[in-house]
């Protein structure tokens, strides 16, 4: 079943599709390495430093405290990483 143009009858159709025609044109910076480092860096850092955190503590310590200190750990971690991120895009953009 075809769909009905929306477009019809309307006294902006011409204006409207020109605006999403110059929206689809648009040219910019890539927005791929900015998101994967905001978003996707800070997750695999934590899991990666709980892995290794988990691992290094297993020996360690009385069994119930291992987790939560793995777990803040990890945490301290992934907060230092973030915050070096952070001062390197700082300085970078300055340049």
């Amino acid at each position: 079943m075809a769909q009905p143009n929306q477009c019809d009858g309307c006294s902006q159709a011409d204006r409207c599709q020109e605006a999403y025609r110059q929206l689809g044109c648009t040219e910019g910076p890539s927005v791929t390495r900015p998101v994967l480092i905001a978003f996707l860096l800070p997750i695999v850092a934590f899991i990666v430093s709980l892995a290794a955190w988990s691992w290094l503590l297993e020996g360690a310590g009385a069994g119930p405290y291992r987790t939560p200190a793995a777990l803040i750990l990890a945490l301290a971690v992934t907060a230092g990483l973030m915050g070096t991120v952070r001062l390197a895009a700082r300085r970078r953009a300055r340049k």
